[in-house]
């Protein structure tokens, strides 16, 4: 395969990255944070005008949900993409480390971040790909990733920073859901984090002395009962598993960030049994979402009718977003804002969290998994072999009905040949 024909010395070469010029994110780790920005689905040769808002937001730190390249390659069937050879992904992540709007968030703040699938140079995809352990090497470069930190060291893109003095401090938990994921099947086994990840994050919630502690990862977590997209459930072990860490960590201020939907929205759990509510806030579509382009004729019918999770806190945001969330340490209690902020920097959607504060625990929630229809737990690549068959029934019957027209056709001028004879 093209991808073990370069060595990782070779790629780490080829890649030119401002590490001379990029904001340390371990030069922040004594701050106590109040603002932090954060988004995802970012075409490296489109328009990026979320850059603006972002700047205007003036965040202490930005960190990557995933898809901040397109690195691996469309085909001309849908939704079908095949991996790029690494020296043209190189040029990719170059081209965005180049981007003017981006350049001046690295003059301001550190980044943090890590893949989804895309930038994982594998449309949906987990274990079984070859390049894994190069692209690694890559994003750590883009991401300009202290030498001295773990994400180096081993296999995965996991990775934790602690940022703030006791009693302002925030855990920021990044975890892969791509490196070591078993290919989804319909009866829900397999895994997602790999145990060697599970062990690490299990140890990292459970021993978090921080107030808030930010998960991130590529795709939603709540969510079970939407149809289509790639989520958690598709995993129901691992997602359990997940929800257990959580509970028997007792830990304080958890919060779900993640991304690839194109859409952003902020969604909420209060029968997780944990200190408070369970938020999660998706943010994508930095340079393509359904409300732009060519879906926004259908954007909005598709997301109210399909859509519309029971976990669902408030309406969608089918426009250029990112998200961010404001602390405010100084309040009684430590009160946190969860945001959506438009291209524009303006919040359109927010959500507040109040630490350790007493909650209505919901039944909806409680009862939000109850009888889902068999079609929306199918993993995405069911629905693709759907499509696929479904289009190439359309093909074979326009085929041939064109040739059965067209011999229909033919047949009165051969009678009126023989007629003349």
């Amino acid at each position: 395969m093209f991808v073990s024909s370069i060595s990782g010395s070779i790629i780490v070469a080829l890649f030119f990255f401002h590490s001379e010029a990029a904001i340390s994110i371990n030069s922040i780790k004594d701050q106590a944070l109040t603002k932090i920005a954060f988004g995802s689905c970012n075409r490296h040769n489109a328009d990026q005008p979320v850059w603006d808002g972002v700047l205007k937001f003036n965040p202490q730190l930005w960190v990557w949900l995933g898809d901040i390249v397109y690195a691996d390659t469309q085909t001309l069937f849908p939704a079908y993409w095949i991996p790029t050879p690494l020296d043209k992904v190189v040029e990719k992540f170059n081209i965005q480390k180049e981007k003017p709007g981006y350049k001046k968030l690295l003059d301001t703040c550190p980044v943090a971040g890590h893949w989804d699938d895309h930038d994982f140079n594998n449309n949906n995809g987990g274990k079984e790909y070859d390049g894994k352990k190069d692209m690694q090497k890559i994003l750590l470069n883009f991401l300009d990733e202290p030498k001295d930190s773990p994400r180096w060291n081993h296999e995965g893109l996991y990775g934790s920073y602690t940022f703030g003095p006791q009693g302002k401090r925030i855990k920021l938990i990044m975890l892969d859901n791509r490196y070591f994921r078993d290919y989804p099947v319909y009866n829900g086994e397999g895994d997602m984090l790999g145990e060697a990840q599970w062990n690490w994050f299990e140890n990292e919630i459970k021993t978090s002395d921080a107030q808030i502690n930010i998960i991130t990862n590529g795709i939603q977590v709540l969510p079970a009962d939407k149809p289509i997209q790639e989520k958690w459930s598709n995993f129901p072990v691992t997602r359990e598993r997940f929800f257990n860490a959580l509970r028997t960590s007792n830990a304080s201020g958890v919060i779900l960030w993640s991304g690839d939907i194109h859409y952003a929205e902020i969604l909420g759990n209060t029968c997780a049994g944990l200190r408070n509510p369970l938020y999660e806030v998706t943010a994508s579509g930095m340079t393509h979402s359904c409300g732009n382009g060519l879906t926004k004729p259908v954007c909005r019918f598709a997301l109210d009718n399909f859509f519309v999770s029971k976990y669902q806190l408030t309406d969608f945001y089918e426009f250029f977003n990112f998200g961010s969330l404001e602390v405010d340490w100084n309040s009684t209690p430590v009160t946190v804002k969860l945001q959506v902020r438009n291209s524009g920097g303006d919040v359109v959607r927010e959500q507040i969290l109040k630490l350790d504060e007493k909650y209505e625990v919901l039944s909806s929630h409680c009862n939000a998994e109850n009888s889902i229809p068999f079609w929306v737990t199918m993993p995405q690549d069911y629905f693709r072999v759907i499509v696929l068959v479904i289009l190439i029934g359309i093909i074979y019957s326009i085929i041939r009905c064109s040739y059965s027209c067209c011999c229909k056709n033919s047949k009165p001028v051969e009678d009126s040949r023989k007629k003349r004879l």
